[in-house]
Formats: C-alpha cells, sequence, structure tokens
C-alpha cells in the first residue's frame, strides 16, 4: 500500500476542502512537561555520552556547593580534615598598629583540642618566661633576628612537662619588642612556630603534629624602636 507522509496528506484533504494550507511542517506534538524535567536533571547530574554540557535553562536551581576537603555525602576528606592531634596556638593582639613608644604585645593562648590529656614540654611554651625563639617574625619577608636569651639545657625530665587536659587553654602576654630587632618601620609577620621531637612527652613523643606547635600568622603595622641588647646564652 502507497503510504503519504502528513504534509502531503493534509494538503490534499485542504484542496479538497478548499482551505488554504501553509507548506511548511507541521510540529510534532509537545512532549509532557514532566519528562522534559526528568530528562533535564539526568542530564545535569549525571552528563551525557556525548560530553555535550546542559542548557543553562535545564540546570535546576538548587545547586550546592560542597565546602573544600568534604564530600557531598558530608563526611570529610584529606589532611586538612583530620581533628588535631597535638596542642594549637591562637595569637591575638590589641592592636594592629602599634607606635614606637608602644609595646607589641601578643596574647599567646595554647590549647589541648584533643580527647586526652597531653604532656607539653614549657621550655617550649611562654608559660615560665621566653627562654628561646619561639616566634617567626619577618618583616618584607626577610628575617627578624631573636635577641633573647638562649638557655641550654639536659635532656628534659618530667618535671619539665607540664599537662594539660582535654579542652584546657593557657594564656601567656608575650612583648615581642623585648626579644626582636623591631628597629625598622614596617609591616611584619609574626607566628609562633617551635619544632621537637621532646615538644610531647611519653608515648605522643614526636607522634602529635610531627612534635609541631605553630599558630597562623599575625600582620602587624611597627614603627621602629631601640632594639634589645643582645641577651647572653646560658
Amino acid at each position: 500500500m502507497l503510504r503519504l507522509s502528513r504534509q502531503v496528506f493534509v494538503v490534499g484533504l485542504s484542496l479538497w476542502s478548499g482551505t488554504a494550507v501553509a507548506a511548511g511542517p507541521v510540529p510534532a506534538p509537545p512532549a509532557p512537561r514532566a519528562a522534559e524535567n526528568r530528562i533535564a536533571s539526568h542530564d545535569v547530574i549525571h552528563g551525557t555520552s556525548s560530553g555535550v554540557q546542559s542548557p543553562a535553562s535545564a540546570q535546576p536551581v538548587f545547586l550546592v556547593a560542597a565546602p573544600r576537603g568534604h564530600s557531598r555525602s558530608g563526611h570529610t576528606q584529606g589532611e586538612s580534615a583530620r581533628r588535631p592531634m597535638g596542642a594549637v596556638v591562637v595569637l591575638r593582639v590589641d592592636r594592629t598598629s602599634f607606635s614606637r613608644t608602644e609595646d607589641v604585645i601578643v596574647h599567646v593562648t595554647i590549647t589541648n583540642p584533643a580527647g586526652r590529656p597531653l604532656r607539653i614540654l614549657k621550655w617550649f611554651t611562654p608559660l615560665d618566661g621566653v627562654e628561646r625563639s619561639l616566634f617567626t617574625v619577618t618583616r618584607d619577608g626577610e628575617r627578624v633576628p631573636y635577641l633573647g636569651k638562649l638557655i641550654k639545657r639536659a635532656a628534659p625530665k618530667a618535671t619539665d612537662y607540664m599537662t594539660m587536659m582535654a579542652g584546657e587553654s593557657v594564656t601567656r602576654d608575650v612583648s615581642l619588642s623585648d626579644y626582636y630587632a623591631l628597629s625598622v618601620t614596617g609591616h611584619y609577620d609574626v607566628a609562633y612556630d617551635v619544632a621537637s621531637l621532646q615538644l610531647y612527652a611519653g608515648d605522643e613523643a614526636g607522634k602529635s603534629n610531627n612534635g609541631r606547635l605553630a599558630s597562623d600568622v599575625l600582620c602587624l603595622f611597627i614603627e621602629g624602636r631601640s632594639s634589645p641588647a643582645l641577651r647572653p646564652s646560658f
């Protein structure tokens, strides 16, 4: 049997009835909206085998960006997502600009975020005063000399360690201008940074944070002042 196309059949029927019809193709009926939405969502989420991206109009409006280091399922990934194994240090200042007549006071807070006690060697903290360089201080990328005292000690004993309970914090104030050469006016970067395999006692020695105690960087503007006298080593 001879098959006639839909267009030819419509034209012939129109001529028979005396009605004029445009010669263009007759558009196919639209697909249901629900089916289009399902296809568009599938293309946006799963992609297509041809590698062609779906048009912007087909993308859902509820796209959520997952934080770096986290999966979309909410589980943490990578080193940055791990809970700290040792103590952490936070530095604070009352102001970020110091005149030449003001001491550069930094508030040092050491916290034990672990769920167990930690024993930390006091020599690497300011709890009993500063007896070694506890900070990295730079000006325009150049390291600023430490001018404080250096005490040489024998191997640490049990009494040289302090015990910090889980969640405990201690704070001490340190005047950087008493220990570092701040004689040149400029912008200084300051960070707490000490490391030693003896930093933690017992089974945690050399394991917690690789025996390091460090903070984020403070950015300060400091007017030059007289440097402290170089103190002798003991």
